[in-house]
């Protein structure tokens, strides 16, 4: 086989792959989002509310930040801007 066709053929293996691995990261993302609001409702949803619903929707996992892409869109400063260093 030719060096251009073993090339070609790992491209499109590659491709393929990270297609895949991106929708099982969307399937996992949609299915943490459900959790979560199966949770905050299990809990407002209690005769004897654990959590007033304040502290169910403050209750957040670690804030997901933008990606350096949109901070770069939206000319936000990055990490390395922002502290001064270089």
């Amino acid at each position: 086989m030719s060096l251009y066709v073993l090339l070609a053929f790992a491209l499109l293996v590659s491709v393929l792959i990270g297609g895949l691995l991106g929708r099982l990261w969307q399937q996992r993302e949609a299915r943490d989002v459900q959790e979560k609001w199966r949770e905050r409702e299990r809990l407002l949803d209690r005769r004897n509310a654990t959590a007033s619903r304040h502290e169910v929707l403050r209750r957040r996992s670690r804030p997901r930040g933008l990606s350096p892409m949109d901070r770069r869109r939206a000319g936000i400063p990055g990490r390395r801007e922002r502290s001064g260093r270089a």
